[in-house]
């Protein structure tokens, strides 16, 4: 049994790294060999776990010295695996390679990458979990919460008749609107 066994695939995993342009490899492009003797007949597919999508270069002037310099557009620090499986067109059983050796490497080297999950919203209110169904929405808009409670209310409680008054609210024209015709 390998030590990467112990970890498994799970929908919805999302890394966060120490750097910006971090690659995790997972398998080398190496030969595969047959018969006796050996004759290379194709290599693995190289599988690389990318954490930065990288753009063109762009120039642009030093402050310091004035002068033009070239830098590249790298945008990174996250990966989302299912996102990164797709657009790399990886096979089920390749994701699960690549979660096992991300999580693996989570666990072996804690300050380079770990695993992200999304903030919770914060309640709009202190006892907003306290508020009758029925007065949420009222009480969001006397209170200018409305998006707050609206993003709460869906990542939390997602009860379909508060979210529809909050939706509601926020697409009803306003004042202003109404009287600069």
């Amino acid at each position: 049994m390998s030590r990467l066994d112990q970890y498994e695939y799970r929908p919805g995993l999302k890394f966060k790294s120490k750097y910006a342009a971090t690659q995790v490899c997972v398998q080398g492009a190496e030969p595969i060999y047959t018969g006796s003797p050996p004759v290379q007949v194709g290599r693995l597919k190289e599988i690389v776990a990318e954490f930065a999508t990288h753009g063109a270069e762009y120039t642009y002037t030093n402050p310091e010295t004035g002068a033009q310099e070239r830098a590249a557009d790298i945008r990174g620090y996250f990966l989302d695996l299912d996102q990164q499986a797709y657009d790399k067109d990886w096979t089920d059983e390749e994701r699960e390679m690549v979660a096992k050796k991300l999580l693996f490497v989570c666990d072996t080297e804690p300050g380079e990458i770990w695993l992200y999950s999304k903030p919770a919203v914060p309640k709009p209110w202190p006892k907003y979990d306290e508020a009758h169904h029925n007065q949420v929405a009222t009480l969001a808009e006397q209170l200018g919460l409305v998006h707050e409670a609206l993003a709460y209310e869906q990542e939390n409680k997602n009860r379909e008749s508060v979210v529809a008054k909050l939706k509601e609210i926020i697409s009803a024209p306003t004042e202003d609107a109404l009287t600069a015709v």
